[in-house]
């Protein structure tokens, strides 16, 4: 009797780890949160989230670009923005995309100009380049990493806005799904 029992409960604890397993992979939720850390140690861990001369030089480019001219133009017009094309970005911005990078998005909304570079699941480089000068240019910097199911999942955001560096992480909420 006491065998049978035992085989018993073994069969429903592999079935509930088999379930939570399940569950966690399949409906588990992250959320982010800003990490307690001074600006210097966030510039030791990532030095190219300060704004540097040759960011200051590719703002003064790409607001000057023709394009991107028009399409701050067309945005002021539309409420969701003008995009520049993929192809279009690619050629415009060949001298300043990095090695092994390519341009993400290049688009106006409002007075604002964004630019993004994507190094495939590993980091993006995000500007916004305000037209007329009144606010100073936001940089920010996502670092990720492939998930064993083939997704991406983020382990980093580190932002410069204003001269204030912050950095957030996503963190895991176990049992996200039992609450819902």
């Amino acid at each position: 009797m006491k065998k049978k029992i035992i085989k018993i409960l073994c069969v429903l604890l592999m079935f509930g780890v088999v379930f939570y397993l399940h569950m966690e992979s399949r409906y588990s939720m992250n959320h982010v949160v800003k990490v307690d850390l001074t600006e210097a140690e966030i510039l030791a861990k990532m030095p190219d989230i300060a704004i540097s001369e040759k960011d200051y030089a590719l703002e003064e480019y790409v607001l000057f670009l023709p394009e991107v001219q028009k399409a701050l133009e067309k945005a002021k017009e539309s409420e969701y923005g003008a995009d520049i094309p993929e192809e279009e970005m690619t050629v415009l911005l060949a001298d300043w995309i990095p090695d092994g990078w390519k341009v993400f998005a290049l688009s106006a909304i409002d007075n604002w100009v964004y630019l993004s570079f994507l190094k495939e699941n590993e980091k993006m480089i995000s500007y916004a380049f305000c037209a007329d000068g009144s606010y100073p240019m936001q940089k920010t910097i996502g670092t990720y990493r492939k998930k064993w199911n083939g997704g991406k999942e983020s382990t980093g955001v580190y932002q410069n806005l204003n001269g204030e560096i912050t950095t957030y992480e996503e963190k895991h909420q176990w049992f996200w799904w039992l609450m819902q």
